[in-house]
């Protein structure tokens, strides 16, 4: 998971009197999830380290929660119309970052922000899912991602990508040049640090469990772990909770449990906040997670940042972001993540895992993703300016 930052063209240094960067701030929300997550992350931690000369202005939406944005002498809130994340892009963002007189936009998203002319622009790029696994998806959401983002990649000085994974995937896919690749990994939040205290949950919970973390989707892969459970003898089975946003397989999911006779076995715990979210990966014997394609996989680093083992695919992101401290399955097989479960009965391996899981994620933080990626938007604005 280590990054593969670029060094400035020759002959460019950092932008002497700091930079000033316009972020699209409609993904700063109360609870958010997936992107929003990293959005919220990188700009809190972008707040804190500004130099004396740096500006940091976020467009904020209709959907933006100004209760969750950071404040300060070195950061302005300026509002840019619209809901629609295409009807912002195409009437509102390109303005207000020319009003601002920003240095750098950096679209937080696969639509990006659009730069005035003369600006250098940066566009992070999640995973390239409605691209490769197009079925996952709307027809609408397929349309703009395949509007937008080839558009966004044209424009961009730089491309973030959290993994090599999608680098590749973006070279082979768009043909973008290496050189203008920026691998910067995400990071679990603070909240998910090892803790010795045992706090209360408000949820009813097993003393043996299972962790699944993610929206109750095709994707996610929710039914093979009801499939891995259901092999597993009732004695030695540990239940299940489920978390994250409801999402169109929990109807399947609730037949399902019916079917392989899994009734008080399985608990749907729905959207939890952060701090019971974290509780729960330090109480739980594993965190499952067998999604079908990522383009990070937070949950992950969140699981090993809390000290509990994790289970999850064997290829692409997953396996890159885990490396050798986790269980790794093809998440097809049921019988592969039963057999994985019941490894971890075992105290021994249980430790194993834990500990190299600490050791895997103790150098990435919002810190490091936003230290990062302020170097970035120098070197960008810098190779601009020596143009």
């Amino acid at each position: 998971m280590d990054s593969h930052q670029h060094a400035a063209s020759p002959g460019t240094t950092a932008p002497a009197g700091g930079v000033r960067v316009a972020l699209d701030a409609k993904l700063l929300v109360r609870h958010p999830t997936g992107v929003g997550r990293y959005a919220l992350g990188l700009t809190r931690a972008l707040a804190d380290m500004l130099g004396d000369d740096d500006r940091l202005v976020l467009l904020t939406g209709p959907q933006t929660c100004h209760d969750v944005l950071p404040a300060g002498d070195r950061i302005e809130h300026r509002p840019a119309p619209f809901r629609s994340s295409t009807l912002r892009s195409l009437l509102a963002l390109r303005g207000a970052a020319r009003q601002c007189g920003a240095d750098v936009v950096h679209g937080l998203d696969h639509i990006g922000m659009p730069a005035p002319q003369g600006v250098a622009s940066v566009v992070t790029v999640h995973d390239l899912l409605p691209v490769t696994h197009p079925q996952w998806f709307s027809r609408k959401h397929r349309t703009v991602v395949g509007t937008f983002l080839p558009r966004a990649l044209r424009g961009a000085d730089r491309v973030i990508v959290p993994t090599q994974h999608v680098a590749t995937e973006l070279q082979g896919q768009y043909g973008v040049d290496q050189a203008q690749i920026a691998v910067v990994p995400e990071a679990p939040d603070a909240c998910f640090a090892p803790s010795e205290e045992r706090r209360d949950v408000p949820l009813d919970i097993p003393e043996d469990f299972l962790l699944f973390v993610g929206r109750l989707e095709a994707r996610k892969n929710a039914r093979v772990v009801l499939d891995a459970l259901a092999r597993i003898p009732p004695e030695t089975r540990p239940e299940l909770v489920l978390t994250g946003l409801w999402g169109p397989e929990e109807r399947a999911l609730r037949k399902q449990m019916g079917t392989l006779g899994l009734h008080g076995s399985v608990h749907f715990a729905g959207y939890v906040l952060d701090d019971t979210l974290a509780e729960l990966y330090r109480r739980s014997r594993a965190l499952v997670f067998p999604s079908l394609a990522e383009g990070f996989g937070l949950p992950i680093v969140e699981a090993m940042a809390a000290g509990t083992a994790v289970i999850c695919g064997d290829h692409g992101a997953m396996a890159e972001v885990a490396g050798s401290a986790a269980l790794t399955v093809d998440p097809t097989d049921a019988d592969a993540l039963a057999h994985a479960v019941g490894r971890l009965a075992s105290p021994g391996i249980r430790d194993r895992l834990v500990e190299q899981g600490r050791e895997r994620v103790a150098n990435l933080s919002w810190e490091r993703t936003a230290r990062e990626t302020l170097e970035i938007y120098r070197r960008v604005v810098a190779e601009r300016r020596a143009r």
